[in-house]
Order: structure tokens, then sequence, then C-alpha cells
């Protein structure tokens, strides 16, 4: 059973890597702006890898997988995609500003980047999601929850699973 869902919004085709567990929309998010400008994309085992030896000394990462214990991040820090997309190949420069500034960024931009924003629910929480682009007043969202989705009353952000959130300001943006 593949782990991404592909369809079309704005006459485009996208395919969005679910995230695999609850607090794994960092790396969904990661797969999905990879596979946008490159056109392959790591699986969630790379990117735990590769994370893995950023944030765990290798003599205890050693011990930890001797036990046949695994150690992972249940979550993604931000700071954590920036050398990560560096290895995949492509270039990440995160910001946090206005929100009203993220969608004329995106706006602006030319379709050979990715976005990944921040959203923070209502509720409380958050949750990442990539952004290839804004058209009109449409804005296309590649959500590691749920697949495709559009948001036309920026910056409030309603998939289509329930959640209620307001994009939040924080961007990263990530160029081939």
């Amino acid at each position: 059973m593949p782990d991404f869902v592909e369809g079309q919004a704005e006459g485009r085709r996208f395919r969005v890597y679910l995230q695999q567990r609850d607090t794994s929309c960092g790396p969904g998010s990661f797969r999905t702006a990879a596979y946008y400008l490159k056109g392959s994309a790591p699986t969630e085992g790379w990117i735990r890898d590769h994370s893995k030896r950023n944030m765990i000394s290798p003599g205890i990462l050693a011990r930890i997988e001797a036990l046949g214990l695994e150690a992972r991040n249940q979550t993604a820090e931000i700071e954590q995609l920036v050398p990560l997309f560096r290895a995949f190949g492509l270039t990440a420069k995160g910001d946090v500003t206005s929100a009203i500034n993220v969608q004329e960024r995106i706006r602006a931009a030319s379709r050979s980047r990715a976005f990944i924003v921040g959203v923070t629910w209502l509720t409380g929480g958050g949750h990442w999601v990539v952004v290839p682009y804004v058209s009109g007043n449409n804005i296309v969202v590649l959500d590691p929850g749920s697949g495709i989705e559009h948001a036309s009353a920026f910056p409030s952000y309603t998939p289509s699973y329930g959640s209620v959130g307001d994009f939040d300001g924080f961007i990263m943006e990530i160029t081939a």
C-alpha cells in the first residue's frame, strides 16, 4: 500500500506523502516538497536515520541499536530539516514572519520552489504543510495529514479532517 496520495489541483498533478504517525507531519512535508522539486523523495527511514546522526552521538546510537531498540525522534524540529534538505540535494531556508508576509512571499515566488509552512491549531499544537503556490485567492495545500487541500480565507486553514487553525508565520523556502 503506498504511503502517498496523488491528485490534481489548479490543473497540475501532485503527490502528497502522508504522515506515518500523528507526529510525523515534518517528514511527510519534507518528502512532499522533495518530490515536488526533484521527482523523487526519501523514505521516512532515510529521514529518521539522517536525523539521528545529527542528534545522537554515534556511541550512544550504537548502544541503543545493540539493545535491539530504535532511537527516533517522535517529531521533527524545523532546524533539523535544513541539513536534511542539503543531504538530499536541495536548499532550504527558514524564517518566521507575519502570516500575511507568508502569503505574499509564496504568491511572488516562481513555481520552481516549494514552501513548508506552519499551522497552529486553535485547540493547541501545530502542523506542517507544503504550499507549492498561491493562485488568486486559492492556496493549494499539500497536507501530510490528508492529501491535497485548499485554503481561501488566509490565514485560516480548515482541512477536510476537521481541525481548525491559522497559518502562523513560519515559512521554509525550498529550492532545487
